[in-house]
């Protein structure tokens, strides 16, 4: 499994849990000058299920304060809710990187499958081959009480007690009841404590690194819906390539395949999937895309196609690989992998309110852009239910660039 020697690093942080129907909106508001406190603790609780416990499932959205580190505050999303298999996924925010971790609810236990560090909103890993794998470790067992052990991590290297159920807990002024509370000491004499409460999941967290005491604290400060983000809305779907007329004809300059021709195949079925075809130069080119909930996805491209000829359903364009081409979230400043292998990083830089273009006038345009290793420019702009209109390519060394402008959309043309 790639990269999964490292996964066992991860494990002590927040996992996830078996969401309900019907999220409900609550808003903690905390007091910073309170520490958390025991009302009470009840040693010898009864068992409690892990499907009670699991983190971040529960509601869309977690925010966490923390103290101590620049880790300790983060805030959890739930990505994809579990499928018939019980496997979900969360993304983990902190420090302006993001981790996507996938959990499995199962008879034994709440395991976390796999983990993807440097992941992008919105991106799938649920099938992914890391977390079909056998590798896996153990995020809670189905049942536990106190005094129960168990291991974390991908090599099961780390020990977990369960040391207390308690009957109520004060974080903040907030109470929650049922508290599960499990604890790790690790050799160089650090330990890690977390809390958890049910139908919520994790609450708080303390990492002790000596014997003076010096700790990292989290506490779950928000839960509920994902709150509104400031900025201007923008609808990914209204950017797709492609979708919106039968034909579009570009003129380019630079090289010789600047100019094309884009020409609608075949609209979008019931899961989302449609065809364009890219001619240019005599060849033509068909490209297979699918609008996801709220992202777009390039599933396959085929070259030396012809006319006509369907691929929506071929088995290239079925399979696991597939392209981001637009993320669910168009903000400026977003950036997100575009490339079978994730190979192209691009940034909305910005959303212009105008944009012209030849005597055309657009409005709420919508930039990206990339810069390749070699110190190039690619950037493509994007008007709502058109698609693409403009692209330049800069080679600054050269000093050259290639362009092409949208000069025509609307039916075929007559040939």
């Amino acid at each position: 499994m790639d990269n999964q020697i490292f996964k066992h690093l991860l494990t002590h942080f927040t996992t996830f849990t078996l969401l309900l129907s019907g999220f409900s909106l609550l808003t903690i508001i905390p007091n910073f000058n309170a520490s958390p406190t025991i009302v009470s603790a009840q040693e010898n609780a009864a068992t409690v299920n892990a499907s009670d416990y699991a983190l971040g499932m529960y509601y869309p959205f977690y925010d966490y304060n923390g103290v101590g580190n620049e880790f300790a505050p983060f805030s959890l999303t739930l990505d994809y809710r579990p499928d018939e298999n019980r496997i979900y996924q969360v993304s983990r925010a902190n420090s302006g990187n993001t981790i996507s971790y996938v959990y499995q609810i199962t008879d034994e236990g709440i395991y976390e499958l796999a983990y993807f560090p440097n992941s992008y909103d919105g991106q799938d890993f649920r099938s992914h081959a890391d977390a079909l794998d056998a590798q896996k470790s153990l995020y809670l067992p189905a049942t536990l009480q106190v005094g129960d052990t168990f291991n974390r991590g991908y090599r099961k290297e780390q020990s977990y007690t369960v040391t207390d159920i308690l009957a109520e807990y004060n974080l903040d002024g907030t109470i929650y009841e049922n508290v599960l509370v499990i604890e790790s000491n690790y050799p160089e004499g650090q330990v890690q404590r977390f809390y958890y409460a049910p139908q919520i999941g994790e609450i708080y967290s303390e990492y002790i690194y000596d014997e003076a005491g010096n700790s990292g604290t989290t506490s779950l400060d928000y839960y509920g819906e994902l709150p509104e983000e400031e900025g201007t809305a923008i609808d990914t779907y209204d950017y797709a390539l492609g979708l919106f007329y039968p034909f579009y004809d570009y003129s380019g300059s630079g090289i010789e395949f600047a100019p094309f021709s884009l020409t609608l195949d075949y609209g979008p079925d019931e899961n989302g999937i449609y065809q364009v075809s890219r001619a240019n130069a005599g060849n033509t080119i068909s490209f297979v895309y699918q609008l996801t909930e709220d992202r777009i996805y390039e599933l396959a491209y085929f070259p030396n196609s012809y006319d006509g000829e369907d691929f929506r359903y071929h088995a290239d364009a079925q399979d696991m690989k597939k392209s981001l081409y637009l993320p669910a979230k168009i903000e400026v400043g977003n950036t997100f992998k575009r490339g079978y292998r994730q190979e192209q990083v691009f940034t909305v830089t910005d959303i212009l309110a105008e944009f012209d273009l030849g005597e055309i006038q657009y409005e709420n345009v919508v930039v990206v852009e990339a810069r390749l290793p070699e110190g190039q420019i690619q950037r493509y702009y994007y008007a709502p239910d058109i698609g693409e209109i403009y692209s330049e390519y800069i080679d600054d060394e050269s000093e050259s660039s290639i362009t092409t402008s949208l000069s025509y959309y609307g039916d075929l043309l007559e040939q």
